[in-house]
């Protein structure tokens, strides 16, 4: 699933990607749960949720369980 953001300030930061975050994290199931922020002109504008099957998610990993890395 997806998330997205209406962000209402001028202010904007600059990356090289359009995805400057990742994360990563294993379900109950074995299989990763993926991550990803995207930003568009200088603006947060969704995070994006998936598995690597496309199955649901059986469990919410907890935060320390979850991989961040950082694509600047």
């Amino acid at each position: 699933g997806s998330l997205e953001f209406v962000v209402f300030s001028d202010k904007r930061v600059d990356f090289l990607r359009t995805v400057p975050v990742e994360a990563e994290a294993i379900d109950a199931d074995d299989i990763s749960i993926n991550y990803l922020l995207h930003v568009v002109g200088g603006k947060l504008t969704m995070l994006n949720i998936y598995k690597d099957d496309i199955s649901r998610i059986v469990t919410k990993p907890p935060i320390e369980q979850i991989t961040i890395r950082w694509a600047l």
